[in-house]
C-alpha cells in the first residue's frame, strides 16, 4: 500500500524499529544497541555471543511490551463498552421512574474496577459492600471458628 507521497515505505519510525530489532543471523551483532529515541548501550565490550543473546532478550523485551499493550488495549475497550451498557441500562430503567442501583466488580490489567450507579438511596451513598466488592462478610468468619470450637468442647465432653 501505498502513501500520498507514492512511497511504499514505512514510516521512519516503523523503520527504525525494524532495524533495531532484524539482524541476519550470519553478521556478526552490532556494537551498540538502540534503547530509545535518543539513547544507545554500547556493546562493544561483550563477545558476539553475548552481544547476540542480548539483541535476542532485547527483541523478547519489545515482544513482551507489545502483547502487555495489546491486553491493555483490549481491557480499556471491553470496560468502556461495559460502562456504556451499564449507564445506558441505568438511564433506560431511571426514565421510568423506577429507582435503580447497578454495581460492577473487575479486575484487569489495568487493575480493579468498581462502580455503582443508579438513582436509589444505596448507589447515592457511592459505596460498595462487601459482598460486591467480592469480599466475604465477617459472618463467617466469625462463625466457622465458633462452631469448630462449639463442635470441639461437645466432643471433649461426650468423651470424657
Amino acid at each position: 500500500m501505498s502513501s500520498q507521497n507514492g512511497s511504499n515505505s514505512p514510516s521512519s519510525d516503523q523503520q527504525g524499529q525494524s532495524r533495531e530489532l532484524s539482524h541476519p543471523a550470519d553478521a556478526p551483532p552490532p556494537n551498540t544497541l538502540q534503547l530509545g529515541p535518543s539513547k544507545q548501550l554500547n556493546l562493544e565490550g561483550l563477545t558476539e555471543d553475548q552481544r547476540r543473546e542480548l539483541l535476542m532478550k532485547y527483541a523478547e523485551g519489545h515482544i513482551a511490551l507489545n502483547q502487555k499493550a495489546q491486553e491493555a488495549a483490549l481491557d480499556i475497550q471491553a470496560l468502556g463498552n461495559t460502562l456504556g451498557t451499564l449507564s445506558q441500562n441505568t438511564r433506560e430503567i431511571a426514565a421510568t421512574g423506577s429507582a435503580v442501583t447497578v454495581a460492577h466488580t473487575q479486575d484487569s490489567s489495568l487493575g480493579r474496577t468498581e462502580v455503582l450507579m443508579g438513582t436509589s438511596a444505596a448507589a447515592k451513598v457511592g459505596k460498595l459492600s462487601k459482598t460486591q466488592t467480592g469480599g466475604s462478610g465477617c459472618v463467617l468468619a466469625v462463625l466457622v471458628p465458633l462452631t469448630i470450637a462449639l463442635l470441639s468442647s461437645w466432643a471433649i465432653a461426650a468423651f470424657r
